[in-house]
């Protein structure tokens, strides 16, 4: 799959700067253009506008209102270049490839529903029964679960019923208060954690789905094909690595957002989009399955330059959801590896002084193709060390 790194090599789009059009330059001109003009109707040989003329702030002003307009017509002429469309703009070139789609997906997750005791009739918990955590956050069921005569409990698939990444996250157990009632069932209870769930497409997401979409347009059965049809069944999944052999298997790992692995039911609905769309040669063979998750932890002590003080508790904060948002990315990457380096950038970048990493110890290669660097986030141990 193709990611907006494939932009770095690209040749900036700026009018302005190939033009050299800048305020001052602007001002220079008109003011330059007035003081000819007027020397040559008052008769003279040069004329000069005082710093403090008020006819040359009057031509400053303006000059200050022909540079907006210049920069307003070089931000509309770069909207032609996919690296920097954005909002209605990008949405817009995206309908061209036919992509309409928002983004939005709601979380999910599966529930297993238990009766008080065993029915002698089949008992059926209706679609769009609701569980909740207690926290006006709602998942409702996707299907009637019938739990047949002489049976005690039944698992279902629940989906949240607001859209977005509010549903995520919530741990295997969490989900217990059966929002709306059905006879004869006593409990509910989320047996997999709550994940999927995305809100709308960024600029950069949808940057990223309009370059893959032209691979979907083959059903020769190319990598590139295989990973953005994989892609397009949910905006939740984070990366896609595909894998094929000359027996024509292949074998397409995911992962999804925030680093969480799939569920064998969630890589079972992916296979299933996949196999209906007939997109693919007749002679391969596709299984997909979950990334495998290579486990690690940082242990780190970090500090904090003595000139920034004031703002201790604030840079310590932000110190320690950097090294968060580090294993995220590693996460949302199959295959890529975990570098003590970036974690020193994020953290640098962050506002620590300095950082002493324990663990990992050093470079960490993934040895298969499919794997990915999974670190808990009770597996983060930062100390802090104090002021330098």
């Amino acid at each position: 799959m193709l990611d907006l790194s494939v932009f770095n090599g690209l040749p900036e789009i700026n009018v302005l700067k190939e033009q050299e059009i800048t305020l001052e330059k602007i001002q220079g001109e008109l003011t330059a253009d007035f003081e000819n003009k007027f020397a040559e109707l008052e008769g003279l040989d040069d004329f000069t506008l005082a710093a403090t003329d008020e006819r040359r702030l009057i031509l400053d002003a303006i000059g200050g209102e022909f540079y907006l307009f210049a920069q307003y017509i070089n931000l509309c002429m770069r909207q032609n270049f996919l690296p920097y469309m954005y909002g209605p703009y990008l949405k817009n070139w995206a309908a061209n490839l036919g992509i309409f789609e928002s983004g939005k997906e709601a979380a999910s997750c599966e529930v297993k529903f238990s009766l008080s005791a065993v029915q002698p009739t089949d008992t059926t918990i209706p679609e769009g029964t609701r569980v909740s955590a207690g926290d006006n956050v709602f998942f409702a069921t996707t299907e009637d679960l019938v739990i047949a005569a002489g049976g005690l409990d039944g698992t279902v698939s629940v989906k949240c019923t607001e859209e977005g990444t509010l549903g995520n996250n919530y741990a295997i157990g969490q989900l217990t208060t059966i929002v709306d009632p059905v006879n004869y069932v006593a409990s509910a209870t989320n047996t997999t954690a709550t994940s999927g769930g995305h809100d709308e497409y960024s600029n950069d997401e949808l940057r990223e789905v309009i370059l893959n979409k032209p691979y979907t347009f083959s059903n020769a059965g190319p990598v590139g094909a295989y990973e953005a049809k994989v892609k397009e069944y949910s905006s939740a999944i984070a990366d896609v690595k595909c894998i094929t052999n000359n027996e024509a298997l292949v074998q397409i790992y995911i992962i999804l957002q925030d680093g969480v692995i799939p569920s064998t039911n969630y890589c079972t609905n992916v296979e299933n989009y996949i196999l209906e769309s007939r997109q693919f040669p007749d002679t391969d063979m596709i299984k997909v399955l979950p990334a495998v998750a290579h486990s690690y932890t940082i242990t780190a002590t970090y500090y904090i330059d003595a000139e920034n003080e004031d703002s201790e508790d604030t840079l310590k904060e932000a110190i320690q959801d950097a090294i968060k948002e580090f294993t995220i990315a590693t996460a949302s990457s199959i295959g890529a590896p975990i570098n003590p380096n970036n974690i020193v950038t994020y953290a640098m970048a962050a506002g620590a002084a300095r950082i002493d990493i324990e663990t990992p110890e050093s470079f960490i290669e993934m040895e298969n193709a499919y794997e990915v660097g999974i670190c808990p986030e009770t597996d983060i141990v930062l100390t802090y060390g104090g002021l330098l």
